[in-house]
């Protein structure tokens, strides 16, 4: 069991930024993603490239989050069986992963819920969640540290 830990202190406002809108891109049915933010203008063509995404199966718990209540809510993210991947961030609705625990080819991502951006109160709101990885070794026709998104989403009560 490998665990990556990302406290808020040592987040950059840079990847931050790069995981919001990494969310909101996928959100838009958008096939473009930031690969590296070169410089802070979202406007430049540069700081984007095509990332390719693999469908994954999420699960949230819990199923009814409270806002304003502070606290965090965790998301497993399992992974299709096909080659060795290292993730590397992970984001749902704009919320970066505070922690990442990998259990052979799932994941369990914690996120902080005050984190959350443009979630309203509501009985089934679809919170998609994001790894961001690179796959190590030769798999699968893939070169060396090809970086790739695993996407899914589930559906949760947000209360207040």
């Amino acid at each position: 069991m490998d665990t990556v830990t990302n406290s808020m202190t040592s987040t950059s406002t840079t990847a931050t930024t790069k995981l919001a809108l990494n969310s909101f891109l996928r959100r838009q049915g958008s096939s473009v993603l930031p690969a590296t933010f070169l410089s802070s203008n979202i406007d430049n063509a540069h700081n984007f490239t095509c990332v390719k995404t693999i469908q994954a199966y999420v699960r949230i718990e819990p199923g009814t989050l409270k806002l304003g209540s502070g606290g965090t809510f965790t998301a497993f993210v399992t992974l299709p069986h096909q080659g060795d991947w290292r993730v590397t961030a992970a984001v749902c609705e704009g919320a970066p992963a505070v922690k990442l625990t990998r259990h052979g080819h799932s994941y369990k991502a914690t996120f902080n819920k005050q984190d959350l951006k443009s979630i309203t109160v509501r009985d089934a709101v679809t919170f998609t969640v994001t790894l961001f990885a690179e796959q190590q070794g030769r798999h699968c026709g893939h070169s060396e540290k090809d970086e790739i998104a695993f996407e899914g989403s589930d559906t949760v009560r947000v209360v207040e």
